[in-house]
C-alpha cells in the first residue's frame, strides 16, 4: 500500500503521538509498504527519509512546544500524484484538514486516529473554558463523521467519541511496543550519574510536564513515600510548561533533594532510565493509552498508576501494574508495597514483560493493516 500520514506533531517533537507514528511507520515500511508523512517544518531539523513532506509552521503562542501549521506548500497541487491508497490522519486540525480535503478530492479512504483527549488541554488557551470544550466536542464529532473509519487506542476513548455523537465505525487499535529496541539496551550508568547506590529505590516518571499529567499529585504522593522509605529517589524525564512550578513545589514540600528533573532525553537514553528504575509511577488521568507505562514494562519495570481512562482499559487485568484510585494515601501505599516487597515487584516485572508481548508493534501493525483494508472496502462500497 501507499500510505499518507497527516500529522500536526512529529519528530523532533517528543510526545506520545509522534512516538506512535514513528513506531507504526517503521513497521509498515519493514512489511513492504510505502509511507509518506506530512508534518510541520521545524527549523534546523533534517529528516533521514525523503518521504517526509514538511509544511511551514510557527510555535503556538499559548504552548510553544506545539506548532501552528500552514497546510500549503509549493507541492500542494501535486499531492494527488502520489496516488495514495490510504490517508491516515492523526489530527482533526491543520494537516488533518488537508488530509480530509485530499481524501475527498481523490476519493481515497480516510482513516483517523483520535490520540488525545483534547478537552483536557483547553486550559492552555485563555478563553472561556466551557465554550472551548463545547467547540472541541463539536469539531471532533464533525471531523470523525467525515472519515471512512475512526481508530482509538482504548475502549473508553471509543465510548467518549460515541458520547460526542460520532456515528462512523470506531475500532480500537493500541500503539504497539517496539520490543527489539529494548533488547540490547541496559540501564548501567544511570544511578552512577546521580550518585545513587544499588540499594537506593529508584522511581521513574517519563512524559510531558503539563497540568493534565497530574504531577502535583505525584509529588505529594512521593513526599508520603519518603516518610516510609528514606532511601528512595524520583527521576522525572521530560519537559513542559509545568517544570518550573514543579521545581518550586518540590522545594516547598521538602523533597527536592530526592528528585531529579532530567528534561527531554534521546530515546536510547530513556530506555536506559526505564531499565535502571525499580518502579514506574504514573499519575495522569487523561491518557487514551499510556504509552510510557508500556515502555517501562518492555524494560521489565512494573508500574503503579491511577485507575483512569485508557490505563484502566489496558491494564484491567493488573498484569505488571497496581492500579489505584485518585487518592494520595492509596497511591503512596501502593508504591511502598511494591518497593518493600521484592517478591511482589519481581512477579509484577515478569507479568509486565508478558503483557507487552500481547501488544507488540508487529501485532498492532497487522491489526492496523486490517483496518486499512476494511476502509478501502468501505470506500469502494460507497462509490
Amino acid at each position: 500500500m501507499r500510505i499518507g500520514i497527516f500529522t500536526d506533531t512529529f519528530m523532533p517533537q517528543i510526545n506520545g503521538v509522534a512516538t506512535s507514528i514513528e513506531i507504526f511507520r517503521k513497521e509498515l515500511i519493514s512489511l513492504g509498504h510505502t509511507v509518506y508523512v506530512f508534518a510541520p517544518k521545524v527549523n534546523g531539523y533534517r529528516d533521514s527519509s525523503n518521504n517526509v513532506y514538511r509544511f511551514s509552521s510557527i510555535p503556538f503562542v499559548f504552548q510553544r512546544e506545539y506548532r501552528i501549521i500552514f497546510p500549503y506548500s509549493i507541492m500542494f497541487h501535486k499531492l494527488h500524484l502520489l496516488k495514495l491508497d490510504i490517508i491516515h490522519s492523526q489530527t482533526p486540525f491543520a494537516l488533518g484538514l488537508l488530509g480530509l480535503y485530499l481524501a475527498g478530492r481523490t476519493r481515497t479512504p480516510l482513516v483517523y486516529t483520535h490520540h488525545t483527549l483534547l478537552n483536557e488541554y483547553v486550559h492552555y488557551i485563555s478563553l472561556n473554558q466551557r465554550i472551548l470544550r463545547e467547540i472541541e466536542r463539536r469539531w471532533t464529532r464533525n471531523y470523525c463523521n467525515h472519515c471512512t473509519l475512526v481508530l482509538v487506542p482504548s475502549p473508553k476513548t471509543k465510548d467518549l467519541l460515541k458520547d460526542y455523537g460520532v456515528n462512523k465505525e470506531i475500532t480500537v487499535v493500541p500503539t504497539g511496543i517496539d520490543l527489539e529496541s529494548f533488547d540490547n539496551n541496559i540501564g548501567y550508568g544511570v544511578r552512577e550519574r546521580y550518585g545513587l547506590g544499588k540499594e537506593t529505590k529508584l522511581l521513574l516518571y517519563v512524559g510531558r510536564l503539563g497540568k493534565e499529567k497530574n504531577l502535583e499529585f505525584l509529588l505529594r504522593s512521593f513526599r508520603v513515600v519518603l516518610r516510609e522509605i528514606r532511601d528512595v529517589y524520583l527521576m522525572i524525564v521530560g519537559d513542559g510548561p509545568e517544570r518550573r512550578n514543579l521545581h518550586v513545589l518540590s522545594k516547598a514540600l521538602g523533597i527536592d533533594k530526592n528528585i531529579a528533573f532530567c528534561g527531554y532525553l534521546p530515546r536510547n537514553e530513556v530506555i536506559q532510565y526505564y531499565k535502571a528504575a525499580d518502579l514506574f509511577v504514573f499519575s495522569s488521568m487523561t491518557e487514551t493509552e499510556g504509552l510510557s507505562v508500556l515502555e517501562a514494562m518492555a524494560a521489565g519495570t512494573p508500574a503503579v498508576a491511577i485507575n483512569a481512562m485508557g490505563i484502566s482499559d489496558l491494564f484491567k487485568d493488573e498484569k505488571g501494574v497496581i492500579l489505584c484510585q485518585f487518592d494520595v494515601r492509596a497511591f503512596s501505599s501502593a508504591i511502598c508495597e511494591m518497593l518493600l516487597c521484592d517478591t511482589l515487584r519481581h512477579k509484577k516485572a515478569k507479568d509486565a514483560q508478558e503483557k507487552v508481548e500481547e501488544i507488540s508493534s508487529r501485532k498492532m501493525t497487522k491489526a492496523l493493516l486490517e483496518c486499512y483494508t476494511k476502509a478501502k472496502n468501505k470506500c469502494i462500497g460507497d462509490y
